[in-house]
């Protein structure tokens, strides 16, 4: 019986110092931080690394969101530049087939291209969206705000013009040359108005 006690005694004895052993050795490890703090206790992250890891997420969801709104961007210029050549081709293929003069209306305050034969309305398309028409000059007379009228003659020909046009990757001059209705591209509004001014007297104006 007394063997037992004793041997009970020792056991425990035993086990209270190898607790105190591994605590003292966790202890050891960072004596000068409190227990709730030692790495072998922490099991959830700080203010601090939760926000570093939220702005991380933030910079990549940007990035990602920059990469695809350029081709976007270049894409609705190409669809405006189309539908400007459309226009211009489709009032002049009008006017020679029907023999009739044809007008087509820019209204940059609309940003709209409207084609009327006669009275009749036939086409009216709108930009998409975050393009702009900015400026219209037909011949030598320009326009901001209110609509500019472009007419072709029953042979299909016109005054040569040029529409400004603005968006987030780009902002140029689109020249329509009234004879044969090629369309340039022109980066330079001086440049642009000069070759206005040299078209503008040997240019027929629509009937």
């Amino acid at each position: 019986m007394r063997k037992g006690q004793a041997r009970g005694q020792r056991d425990k004895g035993t086990k209270g110092q190898s607790g105190e052993d591994h605590l003292s050795a966790a202890f050891s490890l960072c004596p000068s931080a409190p227990l709730s703090l030692c790495p072998f206790t922490r099991k959830a992250f700080t203010l601090v690394e939760t926000m570093l890891a939220l702005l991380l997420m933030a910079l990549l969801a940007a990035a990602v969101a920059m990469s695809f709104s350029r081709p976007l961007q270049a894409a609705r210029a190409r669809e405006a530049i189309s539908q400007i050549h459309f226009a211009d081709t489709q009032a002049r293929q009008a006017a020679r087939q029907f023999s009739a003069p044809v007008r087509l209306v820019l209204d940059p305050s609309e940003n709209s291209i409207t084609r009327y034969e006669g009275e009749h309305l036939r086409a009216r398309a709108a930009l998409p969206t975050g393009c702009r028409i900015q400026e219209v000059i037909v011949g030598r007379h320009a326009t901001w705000e209110d609509h500019a009228e472009v007419w072709f003659s029953s042979s299909g020909l016109s005054r040569s013009y040029a529409l400004h046009l603005t968006g987030p990757a780009f902002d140029q001059w689109v020249l329509f040359a009234g004879l044969s209705g090629q369309m340039t591209w022109v980066s330079d509004e001086q440049t642009l108005r000069s070759i206005l001014d040299v078209a503008a007297p040997t240019r027929r104006d629509a009937d």
